[in-house]
């Protein structure tokens, strides 16, 4: 494959804007005096399908918890299947030359699909395969990740060339191997794509999350089984629809948002830019007149490797960015949630059990109390303020300021539940990413129980833990119980950054499930959303 190097001589994006606002910006943690709030706004052409060859390695959990039933009366291993089938039917309608490798794992590695192209004449024979999985066993997932890592390695000594996705899957915690996150986050190749994604509520977010800490990897959480379908639609958009690749932004004179770390730093390695997408970045500037971008990028043109790069620089006039002032702050919050949430479970250790549950040393601190009863009260009075500003400025459909309000009202319900890490981290990894699909779909405040405990291993001892249970109601310190947010989430097609190249990938993907694409969420996050 030639490569040659091109500077803004092809159009690879419809719109490269940086825009300034007149007046000085008061955030927290500005590193510089007098700074002004700006965006870079990028927005790629509707591109065809990559016509390169492309590999995937399925990574699916079979463990005995993959039997458990969800809400439309099928258990969780018959949704990831047929989310699985569709795929493969996917690959052989739609891609010029696709290979897949499917496992299945619990306590041992299964090949239940070895590499293989996809095409008429094994369609039937491979979705056959697919069927024979069937929850059993522990959840090795470090076995897992050397059989994933072992693949790659024989794939690419052959095919040097080819694109290789990793599609990892699973609904719990290591109960088998090593769970130590270093470790295991360093057997992962960040020279490929990676999806880590999680099932319901019960998987390990925090090692998912920490996992896939890195370049061209990243985590999902799947809070609703029967929408499987939608994530799995857009992560396969994200890897087929690309348009660039590689993407670096380089800032002379101005500074650009790192929501991952919430600082404001000189160049940002971003996510893969895709069809028809567009992305927005925000920067600070005491000198916006003066400040100038470069994007760095590769992409593929007819049959060359192109290098990208093309110059942006300020554009006149000013403009009214405060529903990006006030996606910055949804962002800072969302990170002071997660860093409080992570603070408090850090030093988590057993000091008793009590029908089953574990208690967490910060449970009675004064301190900790204390600050989540502060940023209880900051999360409401942020979104207090966002919706005057809406109903001020005929903005209650907006699609970016609901798309906001719809991650104070979901942090705000979970960050002080056991829940809190995996909804949290979720709706800040979506809004800093600008996702389409986001979870919605909360656990009660006071969860019953609905099956027998199961053990897991935690701290080299077995603790029976419950699916949906903890010690104490989380809400015990919360005096807000008759101050309601008034809040009803988004429709789906609301989300601002839908397209139609991603919409049908996910139509595609979701097919003949009972996924909620396009329907009204029910005010039933449960029975207890009054309570907020």
């Amino acid at each position: 494959m030639s490569i040659i190097t091109l500077v803004n001589n092809y159009n690879f994006l419809i719109e490269k804007s940086l825009q300034f606002q007149s007046e000085n910006t008061i955030l927290e943690n500005i590193p510089i005096p007098d700074a002004k709030f700006g965006i870079l706004k990028l927005t790629a052409v509707s591109a065809p399908m990559s016509q390169d060859v492309h590999e995937f390695i399925f990574m699916v959990d079979r463990s005995g918890s993959m039997s458990d039933m969800c809400s439309d009366g099928r258990d969780k291993m018959q949704h990831i299947l047929h989310t699985l089938q569709n795929m493969i039917i996917y690959f052989k309608d739609n891609t010029a030359k696709v290979y897949v490798n499917i496992f299945a794992f619990d306590s041992t590695i299964c090949e239940v699909v070895e590499r293989t192209d996809i095409n008429e004449s094994n369609i039937d024979a491979i979705i056959a395969k697919i069927k024979t999985i069937t929850p059993r066993a522990s959840t090795n997932i470090e076995k897992a990740l050397l059989s994933i890592k072992d693949t790659v390695d024989k794939i690419r000594l052959d095919n040097p060339t080819h694109n290789i996705s990793n599609i990892f899957m699973t609904d719990g915690e290591a109960t088998a191997g090593s769970y130590d996150t270093s470790y295991l986050y360093e057997l992962v190749d960040r020279n490929i794509t990676n999806a880590f994604i999680g099932f319901g509520l019960q998987h390990d977010a925090t090692l998912l999350n920490s996992i896939s800490n890195g370049d061209k990897s990243d985590y999902y959480f799947i809070d609703k089984l029967e929408n499987a379908g939608l994530v799995y639609g857009e992560i396969l958009h994200g890897i087929l629809y690309k348009v660039l690749t590689n993407v670096s932004i380089e800032c002379s004179n101005c500074f650009i948002y790192d929501y991952k770390n919430n600082i404001w730093c000189n160049s940002l390695k971003v996510s893969d830019i895709t069809s028809e997408s567009t992305k927005v970045f925000h920067v600070i500037s005491s000198t916006p007149h003066d400040c100038h971008i470069l994007l760095k990028s590769e992409s593929n043109q007819d049959v060359s490797l192109v290098k990208y790069e093309c110059s942006i620089v300020k554009e006149e006039p000013n403009c009214d960015l405060s529903k990006y002032v006030y996606r910055q702050r949804t962002l800072q919050l969302l990170y002071k949630v997660n860093k409080f949430i992570t603070r408090k479970t850090s030093d988590k250790k057993i000091i008793g059990i009590f029908m089953g549950f574990e208690r967490n040393i910060h449970d009675n601190n004064p301190s900790i109390i204390q600050e989540e009863a502060a940023l209880k009260t900051e999360l409401k009075g942020f979104m207090n303020e966002m919706k005057k500003y809406m109903t001020d400025n005929n903005l209650n459909d907006d699609g970016i300021m609901k798309n906001l309000c719809d991650d104070i009202y979901i942090s705000y319900r979970t960050f002080a539940t056991q829940f809190g890490a995996m909804y949290n981290a979720a709706r800040q990894t979506s809004q800093g990413t600008q996702r389409v699909y986001t979870v919605s779909h909360t656990p009660p405040d006071s969860p019953r129980l609905t099956r027998p405990p199961r053990l897991t291993r935690q701290y080299n001892m077995n603790i029976i833990s419950y699916p949906f249970g903890h010690l104490g109601d989380d809400n015990d310190n919360d005096n807000d119980n008759d101050n309601d947010m008034n809040h009803v989430l988004s429709n789906f097609q609301d989300s601002p950054y839908l397209t139609p190249c991603v919409t049908q990938v996910m139509r595609d993907v979701s097919c003949g499930t009972n996924c909620d694409l396009f329907a009204q969420p029910k005010d039933d996050n449960n029975d207890d959303d009054e309570n907020i």
